[in-house]
């Protein structure tokens, strides 16, 4: 006579069979699990890489804007100095022409040489005026 299992051992075997595939799929979550675990961790390193690089750029940069700003700062204190010099220098050669003018009108007052008066007047008139015109 062929004896089949009671309900009670049936159950049993199913149980056991689900307790199986149960664990079975447990290891495979729990792996999935650590590897999406340690692929985050991966991640979350290379961005606090990334940020540590960023910031060490981010301090360059500053340092090399400072830099180039103290830079253009003493380029620009260096350009307004050469234009008062040069002022100085054209003031200078002005009041010297002035002179020159001076010195040669009176020999043409002398000489009552009045086309030599007349040219010595309009140079003495555009040097007053600072008028760089022929």
């Amino acid at each position: 006579m062929t004896s089949y299992p009671t309900e009670e051992e049936a159950m049993n075997v199913t149980g056991r069979s689900m307790d199986r595939e149960m664990k079975r799929r447990l290891r495979v979550l729990t792996d999935e699990n650590r590897s999406l675990r340690e692929d985050l961790e991966r991640r979350d390193a290379k961005i606090q890489d990334l940020c540590s690089k960023f910031g060490k750029a981010n301090s360059r940069i500053a340092v090399l804007t400072a830099t180039l700003m103290e830079s253009l700062h003493y380029q620009w204190k260096s350009v307004v100095k050469e234009k008062v010099a040069a002022e100085a220098r054209n003031m200078e050669e002005v009041q010297q022409l002035r002179v020159q003018i001076a010195n040669i009108g009176q020999l043409a007052a002398a000489d009552d040489n009045e086309y030599a008066a007349a040219r010595i007047n309009e140079l003495d008139q555009m040097v007053g005026r600072g008028d760089d015109r022929k």
